[in-house]
């Protein structure tokens, strides 16, 4: 029996859930449930990832004449610091400790602690879909006897973002904000790493490429360490109360 992960690298999923998960509007009026948690960018002046990370995460107070000369880093009503509250929550949402945002809240971690422990998985890396699927194919062809693989091409998974209205300062992110969302990161990274390792249909090299290439150029330092400052948070009770044991 499989466990099947659909991965992508943490700071990847971090920002796409952050645009994802945003209100369309700052007022807050007239929205689904689906933000159901929009108080945490209309109560705190998180409107783009890279205002979380520069005032939540950094303390920073950055004000609009600062940004003037650079198009792509324009804040929206971001001239004030962030609350002690505000950047407590942005701390605690990107550990996944603090349910603010539900992709962020339902993590890596999340995922792979609710597993039963010594579990076969198996993983598809966003980054390289087809390849993955086609591996998983070829694997599960091999160990049901009569089953032939089926090979996929780039057409057969056809792109479509469902968060029409991203602009390019939306995907922004500073040098000094990714060393510090990574380093918030950490233990999420390392929970992608141990999946990517465990993965049935990954060969050596794949697991080389994601995590000693691609996961290096964007976070070298929790790509190299499989330690963190902080430890691995206890998510005992938030697993429980999902299976209903609370």
């Amino acid at each position: 029996e499989y466990f099947l992960f659909v991965v992508r690298d943490p700071l990847a999923r971090v920002l796409s859930a952050f645009n994802y998960d945003r209100p369309e509007s700052r007022t807050g009026e007239g929205l689904g449930n689906k933000f159901r948690k929009r108080d945490f960018y209309l109560e705190c002046p998180f409107w783009r990832l890279d205002d979380m990370a520069q005032l939540g995460l950094l303390g920073k107070n950055v004000s609009l004449d600062n940004l003037k000369e650079n198009k792509a880093t324009k804040y929206m009503d971001t001239a004030n610091a962030a609350s002690p509250k505000c950047r407590k929550m942005a701390d605690e949402a990107l550990k996944g400790i603090g349910n603010y945002l539900p992709h962020w809240y339902f993590n890596y971690q999340y995922y792979y602690e609710f597993l039963p422990q010594d579990v076969s998985l198996l993983v598809i890396r966003n980054e390289h879909m087809v390849q993955d699927w086609n591996s998983i194919e070829v694997l599960l062809s091999k160990e049901y006897a009569g089953k032939t693989a089926g090979i996929a091409s780039a057409e057969d998974f056809p792109y479509d973002n469902s968060h029409k209205t991203t602009d390019a300062s939306d995907l922004f992110l500073s040098d000094e904000s990714k060393v510090a969302l990574c380093q918030a990161l950490c233990n999420e990274i390392q929970v992608y790493k141990t999946i990517i390792r465990k993965a049935a249909n990954l060969k050596v090299e794949d697991v080389e490429l994601s995590i000693l290439e691609e996961l290096k150029g964007i976070c070298p330092t929790e790509a190299l360490n499989d330690e963190c400052e902080d430890e691995m948070p206890d998510i005992f009770d938030k697993i429980e109360a999902r299976k209903g044991r609370q």
